[in-house]
């Protein structure tokens, strides 16, 4: 593959076929896992459109992107977050994004302090606890959202925001 686009239409085309998945869970990991492995061979460097993301995050407190899967908003935001440097950050992403993608993005970016300081909040709860606990810039999975109900924090990032449509859940409530 020459370019990114390239690399977008063949993971839209393996999300969109019936093809049957046998190392990973879903078509959804494995094309992530394929985009990911790809694009890691193109030389990084933000898009206009990511680059305005980050400059219009500077001017409010509260964005919501709404951008098609495969362009690039958690890059954005990961480089919104290396400039805005928060002391207490909380990423909250469905399990498989939460566990596989904010900190590997981070690294593959380039944004190594910020990559150090993410840390994935898995497990059990004693080790759950422990982890906020003893750290700054947490990566949480919705499941798990009330083990920082309470928690006070500089920058919130919400993936997959259409998970919490409902505000009467328990979920929606932990926010």
């Amino acid at each position: 593959f020459d370019d990114e686009d390239e690399i977008v239409e063949k993971v839209e085309y393996l999300l969109n076929s019936n093809f049957e998945v046998k190392d990973y869970v879903t078509k959804y990991q494995y094309a992530t896992t394929f985009m990911i492995s790809h694009m890691n061979r193109l030389k990084l460097e933000l898009k206009n459109y990511q680059k305005k993301t980050i400059e219009f995050c500077k001017t409010t407190d509260k964005v919501i992107l709404s951008v098609s899967m495969g362009l690039g908003k958690t890059a954005a935001v990961l480089h919104y977050i290396d400039y805005a440097k928060p002391k207490k950050l909380l990423i909250v992403a469905p399990k498989f994004v939460a566990l596989n993608v904010w900190k590997q993005e981070a690294e593959k970016w380039g944004l190594s302090e910020l990559a150090e300081k993410l840390t994935i909040v898995h497990g059990p709860k004693t080790k759950r606890m422990k982890l906020i606990g003893e750290n700054s810039h947490l990566i949480v999975t919705r499941d798990n959202l009330n083990d920082v109900r309470d928690m006070e924090v500089d920058l919130l990032v919400m993936d997959e925001l259409t998970s919490f449509k409902n505000h009467e859940s328990q979920r929606s409530d932990a926010i």
